[in-house]
């Protein structure tokens, strides 16, 4: 059972980087001093060397925490698990999309393949499947559904939400599995966590082995591709398929 001192402590504590320390800011970290002042002391062993380096081959972790912290709860959309997201367009009819907060976090996209046009997908059964440089994903459906109407492989990826595609659904059943506020903002604390925690891990990703610079694209690069495939499961939460590499 969850006590209010286990419901409040720090993200910086519970990432065992400082001993103890209590939220009194209700996780708004962009407003928070003390979060400020760890961020600018994570790579403090590094300084040296930052004037040196691209900013994007040491910020991809700061740039996925400050995304994190610009979502912001829609009432007008329903959040379902698995990322997904649906936006009412009339009655039982709804645009399908991938939450912005997952778009943040999928690196180098080969393909994104919605469901056939008048394919019924009931709840467990995939329907999306997206790949890339990392290994490949099967988003499974919360609900039962139908597709109307599907996006092409774009998926409309310079919108904030990557669209679907248009399905028909029971509104009691969407009622039933979309996700409150207070736990839409429990994945966002959860997703932050994890990023801050490989920070502290990977403080040196810029560096390769022997010392000498390489160029950092990706998060799963920074990361590694264990550690990327980790936080994917957070945000689909089902079994991932990864490549060999």
């Amino acid at each position: 059972m969850n006590t209010l001192t286990d419901d409040t402590r720090c993200v910086w504590m519970t990432s065992n980087v400082v001993e103890y320390r209590l939220c009194d800011k209700q996780f708004d970290c962009e407003r928070c001093e003390f979060d400020r002042v760890m961020r600018n002391c994570a790579f403090s062993g590094e300084k040296a060397d930052l004037s040196e380096k691209k900013t994007e081959e040491i910020d991809k972790i700061d740039l996925l925490l400050d995304g994190l912290m610009d979502e912001d709860y829609k009432d007008r959309l329903i959040y379902l698990p698995n990322s997904l997201v649906l936006d009412e367009l009339s009655d039982q009819t709804f645009r399908l999309s991938l939450s912005s907060f997952a778009v943040h976090f999928l690196d180098n996209v080969f393909t994104v393949v919605p469901g056939r046009q008048g394919t019924e997908i009931r709840k467990g059964q995939p329907c999306l499947m997206l790949s890339g440089a990392w290994g490949s994903i099967t988003v499974n459906s919360p609900i039962h559904f139908l597709y109307v109407d599907k996006s092409d492989d774009s998926i409309q990826r310079d919108q904030a939400h990557w669209v679907i595609g248009i399905i028909e659904a029971e509104k009691n059943e969407i009622a039933r599995e979309c996700l409150s506020q207070q736990e839409w903002q429990q994945q966002i604390i959860d997703l932050s966590r994890m990023l801050i925690q490989h920070k502290i891990q990977h403080a040196g990703a810029g560096r390769a082995a022997d010392g000498g610079e390489r160029k950092i694209q990706h998060l799963y690069q920074q990361i590694g591709i264990e550690g990327y495939l980790g936080m994917l499961k957070v945000l689909f939460r089902h079994k991932i398929k990864s490549r060999s590499v």
